[in-house]
Parts: structure tokens; sequence; C-alpha cells
């Protein structure tokens, strides 16, 4: 009870924030997040990328973040988005998806800024190292770099381990055997000095997010008749919401926008400082001013990603009225949402 009133307090600051903050960049910038699209797309599916020491590249930079917010961002919070702010809260996370993805550019172009080489002929780079630099302020940049350390393991490990177990644990997998499988996994993929983490984000991620988008496309296509209803749904209630005046009515918008932003920064990831360490590794294909540039135009498409996939996951969960079934949570509401939708059952 009280980790939520804290979270709650938190999100009434955090969200508005990253808001203005994020509407000031997009006019600084000239809300480069949204002609530049195609541009971005361009840039990473070039052949001719250079790699670093590590194997990363421009792709797999990005297939990492994905790989962080795909399961948790678009799938369990997404879900966690309808059962409590309903369908209007898809709407708000498109929102907080354009107005984050600038944040990330912004930072991405930052961090190539100011990055330094490391011994081994590495580049270093992320909010640690701007701000730091930019600010001149050591003690803050190391008090982000605790807060980071703490976020990677709650905001990070819990809440994915808890996506993960959730429906394990409803078809027969105990606690430890369930921890045993991913401890082994992550060790596999992190436990290396070498390329293996940069190429099974390369490969895995992009190809687990294919299928998942042809999953949802055919549930949504076979429920097609459905669409026109819950589309107008999602933006009357994203504004006006029915049969509600009024107080009532107000707060339900609030509510709506107030957990639709929530849910948008965390499938995000905006402005946690993930991205920016990631990119900052790319060496200068040209000079470092276009480097930057370039791939804070590359981080850009992150975000718009999986808010894409995010919008699947919910029409899923719409058509399928599996957002309004009562004793469900997290990805169990996706896991009932699949089953109904493709008719295939896992275990009884």
């Amino acid at each position: 009870m009280f980790l939520t009133i804290i979270k709650t307090q938190l999100s009434t600051i955090i969200v508005p924030l990253v808001l203005v903050l994020g509407t000031a960049l997009s006019f600084k910038f000239r809300w480069v997040q949204l002609p530049r699209l195609r541009h971005s797309f361009r840039i990473v599916l070039t052949k001719e990328q250079i790699k670093s020491s590590r194997g990363i590249s421009a792709f797999s930079a990005l297939s990492a973040v994905l790989g962080g917010n795909l399961g948790t961002g678009n799938i369990a919070g997404t879900a966690v988005a309808l059962s409590t702010g309903g369908p209007g809260a898809l709407f708000w996370m498109w929102v907080m998806a354009i107005i984050g993805s600038v944040i990330k550019f912004t930072g991405c172009y930052i961090s190539i800024l100011n990055r330094v080489s490391h011994s081994q002929q590495e580049w270093l780079g992320g909010p640690m190292y701007y701000i730091g630099h930019l600010l001149q302020s050591p003690i803050t940049a190391k008090v982000f770099s605790g807060l980071v350390i703490v976020s990677a393991l709650t905001v990070g490990n819990f809440v994915q381990v808890n996506s993960v177990s959730l429906p394990l644990i409803n078809h027969g997998f105990a606690n430890w055997q369930i921890s045993l499988m991913l401890m082994v996994f992550i060790a596999f993929v992190t436990l290396d000095k070498h390329k293996r983490f940069a190429t099974i984000s390369t490969y895995v991620v992009p190809w687990m997010a294919l299928a998942y988008i042809a999953l949802c496309l055919f549930v949504i296509l076979t429920h097609a008749s459905k669409l026109p209803p819950l589309l107008s749904q999602i933006l009357t209630a994203a504004f006006m919401p029915d049969s509600i005046v009024g107080g009532t009515m107000g707060y339900g918008i609030f509510e709506s926008m107030r957990v639709g932003f929530d849910r948008g920064l965390f499938a995000t990831d905006a402005g946690i400082g993930i991205a920016p360490m990631l990119h900052a590794e790319i060496p200068d294909q040209h000079s470092q001013q276009q480097t930057a540039f370039e791939q804070g135009l590359v981080s850009i498409l992150a975000p718009i990603i999986v808010m894409v996939i995010c919008m699947m996951t919910g029409l899923v969960l719409l058509v399928t009225d599996a957002w309004i079934q009562p004793n469900l949570a997290s990805t169990e509401i996706c896991v009932y949402a699949f089953t109904v939708g493709t008719g295939w059952k896992v275990s009884e």
C-alpha cells in the first residue's frame, strides 16, 4: 500500500515533467520525431553499418532497447493500461510515445557528443557522462548511476520476472524452476566479453517482434467486424466517457490520461538513459556531429515501434473482451486474450 502511494505521487510529478520537457524539445527540434521517421528506418536498414568492438551497431542497439520494452512494455503494460484506465488510455499512450521519443533523440545526441574513449579504444557514454561534463557535477552523475542500478533491479528485473512468471505459474511451473531458467538464460547472454549480447539482440528481437505482430494480426483480422466501434470507443473514452457527467466525467478523463501517460512512459523507457548508453558505443562513420544526429534519429524508432505493437496488443485485448475479465492481472490478461482469439488452449 505504501509503495503504491509513493508510485502514484511520483507519477503525478514525473509524467508532467516529461510532457513539458518533451513538448519543449519537440518545438526546439521542429518535431524531428515525425518528419524524420522515414530517414530513421533508412539508417537502420542500411547494410553499411559501423560496429563497435563489442559488435554493437545501430540496428543491434535498437534491438537491445526494444528487447527491454517488448513484453513488459507492450504486453503487460498495455494490459495494465486498459484494465485500469480503459480504452482511452491507448490514445494517451500514443501521445506519450510521440512526446517521449524526442527525449530519447536528445539523450542519444548529447551522449555521443560527450562520450569518452575507453582504454581499449571503446566509446563509453550515457547520462552519467554528459551530466558530469555539461553540469560539472560528478556527484549528480554518481547519484544517477546509483538510481539506474536500483531501476534495473526493480523496474527492470522485478517487473519482467513477474510478467514472465504469472502465466508460467498458471501452467504448472514452480517459482524455483522459473528462477533457474531465467538465471541460466540471462547468464548465457550477459556473461560474455564479446558479441553474444549484440548477436542475440540483433537476431532474436526482430523475429520475436514479427512473430508477435503476425499473431496479433491474426486475432484482429478474425474479429475485424468489431474494429470500427472499438476505434471510435478509444477516441471517445479518451476525451468524453459515455454516461459520465460533471466531476465524475472529469475524473474519468484524468484517470485515462494519467494511466495512458504512465504506461506510455513505462513502455518506451523515455528518459531512463538506456538508449544513450547503447548508442554511445557506435563509432563515427563520418563526423561526430553527424553520428550523434543519426543515432538520435535511430533511437526515435524504439518508442514508435513499441507503440505500434502496444496498439495491436490493445486491439487484441479489446476485440476478445479480455480487458474486462475479472481476477486476471498483467500478462494473464494477454494469455486469456490470445487463447480466446486463436482458439488454442495451452492447458486446462
